[in-house]
């Protein structure tokens, strides 16, 4: 058990590093920043090793933003200790969503059903909590080539920059690749379950026409940013 926590967590770290590194989310500073322009409070779901969501909103500049990061299997970073990560497990699926909270989610939504992303984004909706979901994986072989690419180049290229350093981290990645399989193979199934955005625009419709949410596409070198969020 021990070694699978440990595998898992060297996985989110270096993909959490890929992400801020590219800054392949920043092309969504625009929709963080007008969702928090009020409520201060950030608790960001699934949050694997929570850079995603620390670089982002690092990115927007406002000390007065509170981050809470949330996971079903925690696993706080060493290396941030001023941001908040919840030790508790959080699961999306029974969470009862906070008014006066702005719930973010990057690259998990796609772990989830159908059903289970409606029922997400209908209690959201209920308790008028502002949200931004964001996939950067969508069906087809761009994404496998990219998950190809980011899985091994971009694993052997950052792994050494990510803090703390730890010997282990080095050996399963360059001399036993253990390191790059977990991240290539989550990478792959993470493909085949994605969701294009057409595909959520047909799941969300009388959402998205009745204006209460909006799904959009952007390109951001080196992927296509798919996001979801309140329109309120």
């Amino acid at each position: 058990m021990h070694g699978f926590r440990l595998l898992r967590r060297f996985q989110v770290e270096i993909i959490g590093e890929i992400a801020c590194r590219m800054k392949v989310y920043s092309c969504l500073t625009g929709d963080l920043h007008s969702l928090t322009n009020v409520r201060k409070d950030v608790t960001d779901l699934c949050s694997g090793s929570g850079l995603p969501a620390i670089c982002l909103i690092s990115s927007l500049r406002d000390s007065d933003i509170k981050l809470t990061c949330t996971d079903l299997y925690p696993q706080p970073p060493k290396q941030h200790l001023t941001n908040k990560y919840k030790s508790e497990v959080c699961d999306v699926l029974t969470l009862e969503p906070d008014h006066n909270s702005v719930y973010t989610m990057f690259n998990a939504f796609h772990h989830f059903t159908d059903l289970q992303k409606k029922q997400i984004i209908q209690r959201m909706l209920h308790q008028k909590s502002r949200f931004l979901f964001a996939e950067i994986l969508e069906p087809g072989m761009l994404s496998l080539i990219t998950v190809a690419i980011a899985s091994i180049g971009g694993t052997l290229l950052f792994t050494p920059l990510i803090k703390p350093f730890s010997w282990r981290r080095l050996l399963l990645t360059y001399i036993i690749p253990v390191n790059i399989m977990t991240v290539f193979i989550d990478g792959i199934i993470s493909v085949f379950r994605a969701t294009s955005a057409e595909k959520l625009q047909q799941l969300f419709a009388r959402d998205i026409e009745n204006r209460n949410i909006s799904v959009q596409r952007k390109f951001n070198f080196p992927v296509f940013v798919t996001s979801i969020r309140s329109n309120y």
